[in-house]
């Protein structure tokens, strides 16, 4: 596909396991970060993190854009997280700049881009340690419910 693409949203919900199991696996996020423009293109996806698969389909999303490329952003209701990446860390300040969507997210989260990079580089080794679990491929069993995390689980993850 010869057609790349600065923002690319993700909002799709599964009641079994929260995102649907085909969107989830490392070729599905993959083809989406082929489609992003090289120069700050942005993947920004809902997540619904009251579920174990959250930790996984986060891992997954690192195995692919690097986590070294991706932002996460809490909501205040404790439920939703919103996961943004881009195939280079370096241009998002600049596309946040711009972009109306961006902006969006930032005023209902009631949230900062700037200290949000700060953060992710000063917390990136804890992340890493707190961070366990597998990386969803295609062709895997796809697992029928997966549990809900309690909110001391959720809280200490994210």
């Amino acid at each position: 596909n010869s057609i790349n693409y600065d923002i690319i949203l993700l909002d799709a919900y599964d009641s079994m396991s929260g995102l649907p199991s085909h969107m989830k696996t490392q070729e599905f996020f993959l083809e989406l970060k082929n489609l992003l423009n090289l120069n700050g293109g942005l993947f920004i996806v809902n997540l619904v993190c009251i579920y174990q698969s959250y930790i996984n389909v986060r891992l997954t999303i690192d195995s692919v854009f690097g986590q070294n490329n991706l932002i996460t952003f809490r909501s205040t209701d404790f439920v939703n997280m919103i996961v943004v990446a881009s195939a280079a860390i370096e241009n998002f300040p600049l596309v946040n700049q711009k972009s109306n969507i961006i902006n969006d997210i930032q005023e209902k989260l009631l949230i900062d881009i700037n200290s949000s990079l700060k953060r992710k580089q000063r917390q990136k080794q804890i992340h890493n340690q707190k961070l366990s679990g597998i990386i969803y491929r295609d062709g895997m069993k796809n697992m029928k419910s997966e549990q809900q995390m309690s909110l001391i689980e959720f809280v200490n993850i994210v």
